[in-house]
This record gives C-alpha cells, structure tokens and sequence, in this order.
C-alpha cells in the first residue's frame, strides 16, 4: 500500500496504471481492515483471560519489532473507534467478518478466483449486477463452467450475471435451435478445455474466456451451411473452432492488457476472419447464402430489437426483447444504452447514409453501435461527459461500418463486429491525465480488475469529491468525506461520514 502511495505521486504515471495502483491499494486496504480486527479480538480474549494487555505484555517482554508495530496499529484503530466492544472470539475463514470483507475484494478485482461467498441474504446479490451470490469456488468446478458459460452469454454484452446469459440463451433457442446449440458447445466447450490446461478460474468463473466463443459458434451455424453434410460434421468443427478461439482471445488480451484494453470481440472477427477465407477450400462446407427481405417503410421498434438481436447473429424480434430483458435485470443503463445505441445507429443510416431500408429494419444498421454506446458507459465512469463520448462513437461506428462494408462486400465477407471494436478501441487507449485539464479529469477510464456495472461505477467513482483515503482509519485529507469500518452483529460494515 505504501509503495502503490509512492508510484502515484511520482510524475509522468499513465491513467491506467494508476487505476491499476489504485485497485492494489483498495486490496491492500482491506488486507489491512482484516489484519487489525483479527488481531483486536485476540488482544481482547487475551486481557480476560489473563488480565493483561497483550500488547503491552508482548513489548515489555521483549516483543520483536512486529509487535510493537501491530500494538501501535491496534492503538490508533481504537483510538479512531474502529470497532465497538463485544464479546471476545477470534476470526476465521467462516467468521462473518472475513466473509464480508472478501465480498468487497471480490466485486473490486473482478477476474480473481472467488475464495469465499458473501454471506449477505439480500435477494438483490442473486439477481442485480454481477449476482456474486452465484458464483461458486474452486471446489466446484463443474458448476463453476456452468455458471461460466450462461455468464459468457451476458458478458458479449457486458453483463456479467448468469441469470442474463440464462435470458440471452433462450433468445437463441427462440430464434434458432441450430444457433443456440452451436453457441452452447463452443462456449461450453472452450471453459472445459481452459479448465483442463488450467487457465486462471477467474477467467472461467466471469465467463471472460467464453463471450467471444458464443460468437464464433453463433458464426458457424449462420454464416456457413452444412445441408449436405452429416450434422456432426458441424458440431466438430464448432469443438475444434473453441480451442482456437481460446488461444486466440489469451493472446490477444494479453497484447491489449498491456495498454490497459479489453480484448473485446477482437478474437472473434479474427478467428470468423479466417474461417470465411478459408472455406472456399473446405470440402464439407460452403458460405451460407440469404437476400434482404423486409418492408419498404422504417419501422423503428423492428429496427431496435432486431439490432440488439444481431449482435449474437440472430434475426428475430422476440429474442432481441429477451436480450434487452436480460440486460435490464443485470443494468438498466447498459440495457437503455443498448437499445438507444441500436436506434441511432438505423436513424443516423438512413439520414445519412445510402443503406437499404429492409436492412435497416433487419437491424444489420444497428448492432454495431448497439455494441459501441453501451460499451462507453461501461468502460468510462458514467457521467454528463459520458453523453457525447457516445453520440461520437456511434457517429465513428457507423463511419467504420460503412468504410468496411465497401471493402469486405468484393471479397463476399460479413463486417461482424469490427467496425464496434475498431470505433471503440480508441476510446479506451485514450490517457486522460494527459489530454485532460485538470487535477481530476471530467473523463475517467475504469481499470479493467475494477469492472462491475456502470451503476456501481458510479457510486464508486461518480463523485469527484469523494474518493477512498489511503487509510480507511483516517480522515481523508479533504476533510469532505472520511471513510472507517464498523462492528455490528459480527459483520464489517463501511461507512461515510459527510462532513461537508
């Protein structure tokens, strides 16, 4: 913690690595928190029993330096009423108290392996944000690849909460048996063999490594025909096709990590990419062939859930409602982003640009920047400045879309997704203590480890009065806010105090 203090006030530190700084420190802080209480309620056990202060007893013994620093620690946290008297006990992996304080860590450092679940019976933590009351711990693996997968549905949308996957995936089932099915076992079939080399669970468990392979097997069953060939044949290829995506989407987040981006479709396209320029050498597998039929009019609503619906490669109405439906429960503002970035992308299309009005209503205008709006207020803090940041990208998205569109129509390939990462890619490499004026920029890039759900970015990054003091015992040096943990029925609850 004290080190992560240091690099922040050294000059010339990119954006993202103080995100990164500022995540340790929030780690580092709640080691802290757990540290001091454990250590507290063993001090109070001790002086009943023996009728001494262990602390005091431990120094004028000859205590090492350790210990005189703990008693200091454990002198200031009372001193600052950190936690209220009660009945001696000491701490464990099953006391309440480490439960809660590993709720925080789990919901701040998205992708590590789930230790401990939350204990707090709010009905809200099985269904609202990232559900953590659903996420299961390494001793179950099986469940884990489960909850895994249906996460992985949401997750191509942002969301990640398997109960929004669990709507996602019967869109598909409404829309197409065959696409669902193909879906499924990719995704599936990609956590199994992450799980099998041993990739990091975290990456599983969030459904991480499973979003782009929904995609890559919704691809295959669309976009390619396998009529005159067995069914196997297909569902092999779908098996095959989620081991390659996996290595794909290791790699390129790997390279994308490291200027502080999300992998986001990337592997997908690329993975699609070469499968479509492939096939014309494949012997039991052809393009899959379709004309645009739809009405002469515009019909907006059509033109939105249809839009939201071709994200997964799906042309129906009713599996685009459910996709919005499943959104909602897991963010309403990712679900109105999405829906609103849907109905710009058709309206600005056809004031704009020269595309076909049945394509407008078949949603293949839409679902790009029904990806790039809700992608903005994702990986930024949400905010006033978030609004145009918006309008923008949908305006690059469309431009994208049309410039690839022009070149990817003489080789007989579909633009999939790339004109939404190509058009948001930029927004995230962006380093706004840069570019911005300012000690706190209007602007603010989310860590990737601090990834929940814009509604929780906002309540925790919202504010820009309000930030969390290097020590959760101490005032915050602007007096407007001071932050401290406090007891109550066995459970560490954090508190603000306004002082302003």
């Amino acid at each position: 913690n004290y080190a992560s203090i240091m690099r922040l006030n050294q000059p010339n530190v990119s954006s993202s690595m103080k995100s990164y700084l500022r995540a340790r420190q929030q780690k580092g802080i709640t080691d802290m928190a757990l540290s001091r209480s454990a250590h507290h309620f063993e001090s109070t056990r001790y002086s009943t029993a023996t009728g001494k202060n262990k602390d005091e007893d431990l120094v004028s013994t000859g205590g090492d330096k350790k210990d005189d620093e703990i008693t200091r620690s454990v002198q200031f946290a009372s001193e600052s009423k950190v936690a209220k008297e009660t009945q001696p006990h000491v701490l464990d992996e099953n006391d309440p108290t480490v439960m809660v304080l590993q709720e925080k860590r789990m919901t701040t450092l998205e992708t590590v392996p789930v230790i401990f679940k939350p204990t707090a019976k709010n009905i809200l933590n099985y269904v609202d944000g990232i559900a953590p009351n659903l996420l299961f711990d390494n001793s179950q693996p099986f469940l884990q690849i489960i909850d895994g997968t249906l996460r992985a549905f949401g997750q191509v949308v942002f969301c990640n909460n398997p109960l929004t996957g669990f709507f996602i995936l019967t869109g598909f089932f409404v829309a197409s048996w065959r696409v669902a099915t193909c879906s499924l076992l990719c995704s599936l079939m990609t956590n199994i063999f992450a799980s099998v080399l041993g990739v990091e669970s975290g990456l599983i468990v969030h459904g991480l490594l499973g979003y782009n392979a929904v995609l890559v097997g919704s691809g295959i069953a669309s976009f390619l025909s396998f009529d005159a060939f067995p069914n196997y044949l297909m569902y092999a290829s779908v098996v095959i096709a989620s081991g390659v995506i996996m290595i794909i989407h290791l790699s390129v987040a790997r390279v994308l990590a490291t200027f502080g981006s999300a992998a986001l479709t990337f592997p997908f396209n690329i993975t699609m990419m070469c499968i479509m320029l492939g096939v014309n050498d494949m012997k039991y597998a052809v393009h899959s062939t379709s004309s645009l039929q739809g009405d002469d009019q515009f019909m907006p609503l059509k033109a939105i859930f249809k839009g939201i619906s071709e994200i997964f490669i799906l042309d129906s109405v009713p599996a685009g409602v459910l996709i919005f439906l499943g959104m909602l429960i897991s963010s309403r503002i990712l679900a109105i982003a999405c829906a609103v970035g849907s109905f710009m992308g058709a309206a600005l299309s056809l004031a704009f640009f020269k595309t076909e009005i049945a394509s407008i209503n078949l949603g293949l205008a839409g679902y790009n920047s029904a990806l790039t709006l809700p992608a903005i207020f994702f990986f930024l803090v949400p905010s006033l400045s978030s609004i145009p940041l918006g309008f923008l990208g949908v305006c690059v998205t469309l431009v994208v879309q049309s410039m690839l569109s022009s070149i990817f129509s003489s080789w007989s390939l579909p633009i999939m997704t790339l004109p939404f990462c190509l058009a948001t890619l930029p927004f995230l490499l962006v380093d706004t203590d840069a570019v911005c004026i300012g000690e706190k920029p209007s602007v603010n890039i989310i860590a990737l480890t601090d990834l929940t759900t814009p509604e929780e970015h906002f309540t925790r990054f919202g504010d820009s009065d309000k930030f969390y003091c290097m020590d959760p015992y101490k005032e915050a040096k602007s007096d407007h806010h001071k932050i401290f943990y406090e007891l109550n029925d066995g459970k560490v609850t954090e508190k603000f105090s306004c002082n302003s």
